[in-house]
């Protein structure tokens, strides 16, 4: 029988992260302690509008149109986030409840990132963002175009879809899937 260390208990690092096609639009991470609820999540969808503007412009103008896929947390279903959703002028993506084989940073990037850090110990929260921020660069320069990291894991999606269809809303893992 094993005997509990005294003193030992793994802490997480929370990091939010707003990605599409082409790479990662805004991240932030959670103050330790504190937890999302829908105002503060408001306020972190006017800093990814900010990001968009800055990193997408052509999605605000033109007619072009900011798609959100979110999951079904409550901070997310909150009235308030979508009236904040609908006055920045976004689409809400549906996303059935229960669905993590159907979020593509549940089954694309926090994967990846989860397995570039397996067996990794931090020494601290500034070690684990210099992680997740090496991450991110390494990802931005993994291919150009279709063979785009980010671009993969948002094709994967309507694969899930339809494997959801096909299952009748069963569980299958997309992330094992092929396109072909």
């Amino acid at each position: 029988m094993g005997v509990p260390r005294k003193g030992f208990h793994v802490t997480k690092t929370m990091v939010t992260v707003f990605w599409d096609h082409l790479g990662v639009v805004h991240h932030e991470y959670m103050p330790r302690g504190q937890t999302i609820t829908a105002s503060s999540y408001c306020e972190v969808l006017d800093r990814v509008q900010d990001a968009i503007r800055a990193k997408r412009p052509w999605l605000l103008e033109g007619g072009c149109r900011v798609i959100l896929q979110q999951d079904n947390a409550r901070p997310h279903t909150a009235k308030l986030t979508k009236e904040k959703i609908n006055q920045l002028g976004w689409e809400l993506l549906p996303h059935p409840p229960y669905s993590p084989d159907l979020a593509p940073s549940d089954y694309h990037l926090f994967l990846a990132m989860s397995n570039s850090q397996m067996g990794t110990k931090f020494a601290d929260d500034d070690a684990a963002k210099r992680h997740v921020e090496n991450f991110f660069q390494l990802k931005d320069i993994d291919g150009v175009g279709e063979a785009n990291f980010y671009h993969r894991g948002i094709w994967k999606l309507p694969f899930g879809w339809q494997q959801c269809i096909a299952a009748n809303g069963e569980y299958f893992d997309v992330s094992k899937k092929t396109t072909s």
